[in-house]
């Protein structure tokens, strides 16, 4: 686990468990499987402007449709005010990770969350693996969205849409709020996989540790 997150789903005794299930899984194949669950992949700057934009495009529009002095008489000088004000409120609103969501495309969150998802599967070291077997189920919470990765051996031999299950529990477990317990069904479910087409191998020891990596 990466000290230091602010990440809060999973007591201590969950994300040890989950740490047990993932050496479970790893006795039976020659699979390395990794866990990680980040806070958001997407960057969303642009839902502060775009919110301050609507609000101040409605304010004007119903100052206009009702002949409002602000707009048609001697106090069009109190605009900059409410300009400001908006600007502030909307700020404030574009932390609202349900705003983030409405207002980003289901597109740009995907593709958000894959590119994240990639760099982490290289960064903590699943594309060396000897056997170039490693697999990353990857969440980001903010997008509720989750991604399976798999090195080149696995690719080869799986067809892309094996995974289709796997991330279907996760998503389960983020709209049901019951993480560990998802979490643990899709590691298992993953190991399935692993079992029947790359069963433990002889002398093989697992290069990568089994603890849940947490990052912002």
């Amino acid at each position: 686990m990466v000290s230091g997150s602010s990440i809060q789903i999973l007591s201590d005794g969950e994300l040890k468990r989950l740490a047990e299930v993932i050496g479970e899984v790893e006795e039976k194949t020659s699979g390395d499987l990794r866990l990680m669950i980040v806070k958001r992949s997407a960057v969303t700057g642009h839902v502060h402007l775009l919110l301050w934009s609507l609000m101040v495009a409605l304010t004007f529009l119903y100052l206009w449709l009702n002949r409002h002095s602000l707009i048609f008489g001697e106090r069009w000088w109190l605009w900059p005010s409410i300009i400001l004000s908006q600007y502030i409120i909307a700020a404030f609103l574009s932390h609202s990770q349900l705003l983030q969501r409405i207002l980003t495309s289901h597109r740009d969150l995907y593709h958000q969350v894959w590119a994240r998802a990639e760099v982490e599967f290289h960064r903590q070291g699943l594309s060396d693996t000897s056997s170039q077997t490693g697999v990353l189920l990857f969440v980001s919470l903010m997008e509720r969205q989750a991604v399976v990765l798999a090195d080149k051996a696995i690719v080869n031999k799986l067809p892309s849409n094996i995974w289709d299950q796997t991330v279907k529990i996760i998503i389960q477990g983020a709209r049901k709020g019951k993480w560990a317990e998802k979490l643990e069904q899709a590691l298992r479910e993953c190991g399935t996989h692993l079992t029947t087409h790359f069963p433990s191998q002889t002398g093989k020891n697992h290069e990568l540790s089994n603890a849940v990596i947490l990052k912002d």
